[in-house]
């Protein structure tokens, strides 16, 4: 029993756990970019009844449809990380919420932000089109 404990432990595989990340994360924005766009003047109006601009809710739902894409590929992991958390933390702080709870009733979204900004630190791993494109390089 021992030996199996230690092997389990011993064997961390942060490149496939990069790919869990980057694939659960991406398939969420690109679902919800989807539904955006599936809709754009409801979701202007939604984002207008929040305070922000018709082009503010054209550049997030573009943004998380390239930003889950790029996460799903493995590409350009620490851009699409950083701008998809700004979009998060916009809608954790910046947006309306109940003000008894410490994220405004947005732990979702805060918990979306937090495993951007360690995917940003992980990075994409070998399981991804930029370790692909590297290892063809050589």
């Amino acid at each position: 029993m021992k030996q199996v404990l230690a092997r389990v432990y011993r064997n961390r595989n942060i490149d496939t756990g990069a790919l869990i990340i980057r694939l659960a994360i991406g398939i969420i924005f690109v679902s919800a970019a989807w539904m955006k766009m599936s809709d754009m003047t409801a979701t202007v109006g939604f984002f207008t009844q929040m305070g922000f601009s018709a082009s503010q809710a054209y550049l997030v739902a573009w943004v998380e449809m390239i930003g889950g894409v790029l996460l799903i590929l493995g590409l350009f992991i620490k851009p699409a990380s950083v701008a998809l958390a700004v979009i998060m933390a916009v809608a954790v702080w910046g947006t309306p919420g109940s003000q008894y709870d410490v994220f405004f009733g947005h732990n979702y979204q805060f918990v979306l932000m937090v495993t951007l900004i360690a995917l940003y630190f992980i990075g994409a791993g070998r399981f991804s089109a930029l370790f692909l494109r590297k290892k063809g390089a050589n």
